[in-house]
């Protein structure tokens, strides 16, 4: 343990702030995560649980008279949180002027959020829970809570928020009393769900050191609003770049983020803090089509070095603990057997 704190220590040095980054368990096959899939074509099949207010401590499935309006506004809030989620890099793509420098990504980037709600028909009149789904037969499942509940840490495949009937969460209303609007809160989850960490989940420990750290100056509040920026475009083109089997040139030889004021360049899942010197020949390197050496290479093999020698000590820390739990109910048994 001793290793890995030091390690982190010293990546904590070596990496640069950043806003959204890779929850700890994201591994370079992407399983379990969402967007390998969206990116692929295929739908992801979602579906939605409104639960009521817990009675003696047991959860409630909603059974009332808005109980198709309420699905519906779920429904609606979840689609609307992912399709944010791709306008957004579009928009900070467009906005940067560097279509053709994102040419190989625009080609597959959805322009519609792949959601395909299986328990919701206007028809329906029995909405199966999705706890009567088999593991395999859903690829997300959507809590939305009629109440107020502990702040979820980060589930594969789960999205919770609180569902404000008042309020479909298409507004921004995190200034207001009633707090963050639905929207807010699902876009945060969502993005837990597709593999990134945002301000929160780096706080608790969720995130993860080798892909950089997060300013601990901003505010987690920042976070809960229904506006997505540069910072949620560069976490997701770089989960994007790591999850490819093929990556392009771009995602090879790096990108410079999109935030003005900040010069970090993506590659193979690393962000690298690079100077005005080395930004400026990254630049020129892109405008003359990537050739000839890469200006930013040995800096971008020293953070990858740097990232494997982190998962290898991660790796052996995590054989040990469990080495030690093993031999731990292995005693447990013998001393109950004894007489």
């Amino acid at each position: 343990m001793k290793k890995i704190c030091l390690l982190l220590l010293f990546l904590c040095a070596a990496f640069p702030l950043n806003a959204w980054v890779f929850l700890d368990s994201v591994e370079k096959d992407g399983s379990g995560w969402l967007l390998p899939k969206m990116l692929s074509g295929q739908p992801v099949r979602v579906c939605v649980d409104v639960l009521d207010s817990p009675q003696n401590g047991q959860q409630t499935y909603y059974t009332g008279p808005q109980r198709a309006a309420y699905y519906a506004m779920s429904a609606q809030i979840v689609y609307s949180a992912y399709q944010n989620w791709f306008d957004n890099v579009r928009e900070q793509i467009r906005l940067s002027e560097r279509k053709k420098e994102f040419k190989d990504l625009l080609a597959f980037w959805p322009k519609k959020a792949p959601i395909q709600f299986i328990n919701i028909s206007p028809s329906a009149k029995v909405y199966k829970s999705c706890r009567d789904y088999a593991p395999g037969e859903v690829d997300l499942r959507v809590r939305a809570t009629l109440y107020e509940e502990a702040a979820q840490p980060p589930e594969r495949g789960v999205v919770s928020f609180r569902l404000q009937p008042d309020n479909t969460g298409l507004m921004d209303t995190s200034g207001g009393a009633a707090g963050p609007s639905s929207l807010a809160a699902a876009l945060r989850q969502t993005g837990y769900t597709l593999g990134l960490a945002d301000y929160a989940a780096v706080k608790e420990g969720f995130s993860s050191p080798v892909y950089a750290f997060k300013d601990s100056a901003v505010p987690t509040g920042a976070r809960q609003t229904a506006a997505l920026t540069c910072d949620e475009a560069e976490g997701l083109v770089n989960l994007a770049d790591f999850f490819s089997t093929k990556p392009s040139p771009r995602a090879q030889t790096g990108w410079l983020g999109f935030c003005p004021g900040r010069s970090v360049v993506y590659a193979q899942g690393m962000a690298v803090p690079v100077s005005a010197e080395q930004a400026a020949a990254q630049e020129t390197f892109v405008e003359q089509g990537r050739q000839g050496p890469a200006p930013l290479s040995a800096s971008i093999s020293a953070a990858v070095q740097k990232a494997a020698r982190y998962q290898r000590v991660k790796a052996a820390e995590q054989q040990k603990q469990k080495e030690k739990l093993q031999r731990q109910v292995v005693q447990t048994i013998t001393s109950h057997k004894q007489p």
